[in-house]
């Protein structure tokens, strides 16, 4: 079981990005500049990890297995949403 603790959360007046935060796994690791993200497409969040762009192209410096990155969502949406 993973403790996954979201800091420093930011609501963002942007239309996709709904907020930036960091997040912290089992107190040993933080990610920084992490985005919340909803897509009106599919009605869905999110979460973004720190990337950068190699010709043209973007790639995460962090990479969580599905279920953990679930987690993280499901997390960072609890707080948005309960923020309003």
């Amino acid at each position: 079981m993973n403790d996954i603790k979201i800091l420093n959360f930011k609501n963002k007046e942007h239309k996709s990005i709904k907020a930036t935060f960091t997040v912290c796994l089992n107190d040993v690791c933080m990610i920084h500049n992490c985005k919340l993200v909803y897509s009106e497409k599919t009605n869905k969040y999110y979460v973004f990890f720190p990337s950068f762009t190699y010709k043209d192209k973007s790639y995460s410096y962090v990479k969580f297995s599905d279920s953990l990155h679930q987690e993280v969502v499901a997390k960072a949406t609890q707080i948005y949403e309960s923020i309003g």
